[in-house]
């Protein structure tokens, strides 16, 4: 067998898929129309009706899979409602290796500068259970 033979007949190969799928192709865009209003409309129906029953789908399922926490109430509910505070607290006793500081200036990062009852300036910090439960000010004791 010659080469020259091989890839004759690979070349026509190749033609005659070309030439039949542009004959494929010139049939189907004869047979393809532009949709009168009718059909139009009744695409559109059927597309708008899509749209509404999955957004209904979507829209169950997101509801049945939220947690009960989240529909009662959100972050504030769960951590207790701030309700006292327009009246000041009541002063805790102090423990053992506490005292008493007046805060004389918020420094930030939960770091404050107090000044004790004998009147040394010192540098305190908001402990890790209090933050952002107690909330703490200057000229707060």
């Amino acid at each position: 067998m010659d080469k020259r033979e091989g890839s004759a007949t690979e070349g026509n190969a190749a033609v005659e898929a070309a030439k039949s799928l542009a004959k494929d192709t010139e049939w189907l865009l004869r047979r393809c129309t532009k949709p009168n209003q009718k059909e139009y409309l009744k695409l559109v129906g059927a597309v708008v009706t899509g749209f509404v029953v999955m957004g209904f789908v979507g829209y169950f399922t997101k509801l049945i899979h939220i947690p009960i926490n989240n529909i009662i109430g959100g972050k504030n509910y769960r951590r207790g409602k701030n309700e006292n505070d327009s009246e000041k607290r009541e002063l805790q006793l102090k423990e053992q290796d506490q005292e008493y500081a007046l805060v004389l200036k918020m420094l930030g990062n939960g770091r404050l500068e107090s000044q004790d009852i004998q009147g040394v300036k010192r540098l305190a910090h908001i402990r890790g259970k209090m933050r952002k439960k107690v909330w703490i000010s200057q000229g707060d004791y």
